[in-house]
């Protein structure tokens, strides 16, 4: 049977109603997001799709999920695109610019930041420099902790910049809110016969792991176990605890129609917090003088805090030799599966983490 670590049944999504204002908080603890992905496949796109209704999904005239970064004199549209160039530089040099960019990267709708920053353009290797100091160098020190310069590229690179007008934070062809909330898909899933669900049970109370073996509540146990927790704890931190990032979360009730431009409202530069998300524009709720708002704090997971959550991997070279340490101790546990950011120690997306349950799903069907 799952054992489920966390209070709701859906882990780390799942929607909240709040009391004083009857709003429904679409949220997932790693952020609020709407489920996008290029792939149009049956498991989500499709009103077949026996778990979850989605809302329609969202046009470029229309951004489901748009985002602005604040800065002391500005806002502007984040990820960095033409919107964002029009307001910092007057029309002569932007209109320099975006004809550089157009020319350089033919029939490329986006780029990273590196690629603008090593440019053999002049023109275009300044521009890059002055968008990674204003948008990308203190917001990445202050979610992580360390100088950019130490921060995995592939963590940089997942916010580029985009050569065009399209304000939407994600590109996806398909973008969607379940109807009724996240709760909906899990409680779906889980409602069979054949599945037992225990909420507020630590795992590691249940399964251990001894001499290559999995035994379940103490006894071996030769069923198929798929672990999708922090691997470092599963074989209790024998080689030290393996680095993430974690959020203080703080949601405030705010008694106006809209507290903020966007859905989510980036703070690279100034305050603790940064980002805030205000969930109406997610979930399109019309509600009159009031709306809800979260702040988020980023800190350092600490697991031996009850209260920490590990969300985000920090990937360097020791910390994967790290991970590749623990992993390399399930090699041999033929029934045992890792799936997941905790499990994989990876930065998935949510369409992609999907995608990756249902091809190992796939792969444990076919055994």
């Amino acid at each position: 049977p799952p054992a489920i670590k966390t209070i709701s049944l859906s882990l780390n999504a799942f929607n909240a109603d709040i009391p004083l204002v009857g709003l429904v908080l679409a949220e997932s603890l790693y952020h609020s997001t709407p489920f996008n992905t290029r792939t149009n496949s049956n498991l989500w796109c499709t009103p077949e799709n026996s778990f979850i209704v989605f809302t329609a999904s969202s046009t470029s005239t229309n951004p489901f999920v748009n985002a602005n970064a604040v800065h002391t004199f500005w806002k502007l549209c984040i990820p960095f695109n033409f919107k964002s160039l029009e307001i910092l530089f007057d029309e002569k040099e932007s209109t320099e610019i975006k004809e550089k960019l157009l020319s350089k990267y033919k029939d490329i709708k986006k780029v990273s930041i590196l690629d603008l920053l090593n440019d053999a353009d002049e023109k275009i290797k300044k521009f890059g420099e002055y968008v990674y100091n204003k948008v990308f160098v203190n917001y990445t020190a202050k979610q992580w902790n360390i100088p950019i310069e130490q921060v995995d590229t592939s963590v940089i690179n997942r916010v580029p910049v985009l050569l065009g007008y399209d304000d939407r934070y994600f590109q996806d062809k398909y973008q969607f809110m379940p109807k009724n909330g996240y709760n909906e898909i899990f409680q779906n899933m889980l409602n069979n016969s054949n599945i037992e669900v225990r909420t507020s049970v630590d795992a590691k109370d249940i399964i251990n792991i001894k001499n290559g073996e999995v035994f379940l509540n103490g006894n071996k146990f030769l069923g198929k176990v798929i672990y999708t927790g922090p691997l470092d704890e599963l074989f209790d931190y024998e080689y030290g605890p393996l680095p993430y990032r974690s959020l203080n979360l703080k949601f405030e009730d705010k008694k106006e129609n809209y507290y903020q431009p966007s859905s989510v409202v980036n703070y690279p530069n100034d305050n603790e917090y940064t980002r805030i998300t205000e969930f109406k524009y997610l979930s399109n709720q019309i509600i009159e003088g009031d709306t809800t708002i979260l702040k988020e704090y980023p800190l350092t997971y600490d697991y031996r805090n009850s209260e920490h959550v590990p969300y985000y991997a920090i990937f360097n070279d020791d910390n994967i030799k790290l991970y590749e340490k623990y992993r390399l101790k399930t090699s041999n546990i033929k029934n045992l599966y890792l799936c997941g950011r905790l499990a994989e120690y990876k930065y998935y997306n949510m369409d992609a983490v999907v995608r990756r349950a249902l091809d190992l799903f796939e792969e444990i069907k076919g055994e």
